[in-house]
């Protein structure tokens, strides 16, 4: 999961630099998400 990790948070300039994540989770940055 640590590599799932590093790979959906790294901005992708395909997704107009945001990371998979925000795409994904439709938020913006810095919102901190609690685990």
């Amino acid at each position: 999961l640590e590599i799932m990790d590093k790979l959906n948070n790294r901005p992708r300039k395909c997704l107009g630099y945001k990371t998979p994540n925000q795409v994904f989770f439709g938020i913006k940055p810095p919102v901190a998400l609690a685990s």
